[in-house]
């Protein structure tokens, strides 16, 4: 079997299993956050790259279903907006001073 069929029947399986590839490009910050974990955690830039995104997208899902369910519920327009507001993304905590500075 060639290269081209493995990779065909690959992607039939993917299919098959719900499962669809992207292609993106990483540049400037980003792509130096892909490369630095992907060296502190000894793994490819994809694999770095898939542990970056997949908590992310893990939390948007969450969020839009939240969102849903209140919905369901009868929350207005109002009350979703400040339920994204307040955990779409929260604050990052401050950074520390070094040594008393």
């Amino acid at each position: 079997m060639s290269a081209a069929e493995r990779k065909r029947r690959s992607r039939e399986r993917q299919q098959a299993t719900g499962i669809k590839a992207f292609q993106m490009q990483v540049e400037g910050l980003h792509l130096q956050a892909v490369e630095l974990t992907a060296a502190r955690t000894n793994v490819s830039a994809g694999a770095a790259l898939r542990m970056i995104l997949e908590p992310a997208l893990d939390r948007y899902t969450g969020l839009m279903h939240r969102c849903l369910r209140m919905i369901e519920n009868g929350a207005t327009d109002e009350e979703i907006a400040q339920f994204m507001d307040t955990h779409w993304m929260p604050e990052l905590p401050p950074i520390p001073e070094k040594n008393g500075q």
